[in-house]
Formats: structure tokens, sequence, C-alpha cells
């Protein structure tokens, strides 16, 4: 069969929609208030936590590169 097929009946698809992420992201910043604030305070080594924890909450299927612009803006001016 096509690629694409054999993944969605695997169920292998990356996850694009972001308000999925969004949603994901909002409860991991919710769970982790800690990180965002040493984040506010202007250390970034939390987002890769939180990415860790959204990617988890995902199955590992939402796309990293919306889950971090998502992080980023979430977190902008807390």
């Amino acid at each position: 069969g096509a690629p694409n097929d054999i993944a969605a009946a695997r169920d292998l698809l990356q996850v694009s929609d972001e308000g999925a992420i969004l949603e994901a992201v909002d409860m991991v910043l919710a769970d982790n208030p800690d990180a965002v604030d040493k984040i506010a305070g202007g250390d970034d080594k939390p987002i890769g936590f939180l990415m860790g924890q959204v990617m988890r909450h995902m199955g590992g299927k939402a796309d990293p590169t919306i889950v971090k612009q998502i992080l980023r803006d979430r977190t902008k001016g807390t």
C-alpha cells in the first residue's frame, strides 16, 4: 500500500493539529508551575522538560516544532 495509508493504519502519523497540541501544552503548563516560573525568570532549560511532557502526553506523535513554538508563546511574558 501507499506509505501514508500504512502509517495511518498503524497509527504512526505525526500530530500537527495545533488545537490538540495547544490543549496538551496548557495541561502540561498547569501541571508544572515551577518550570513556568523558571522560564519566566529567564531560564530556557525547562522548555526541553516541558516539551518532553507534552510529547509523552501525546504519545510521542506531536510535531516538535509546533510544540516548541506554542510553549515559547505560552511562557513568554509569564
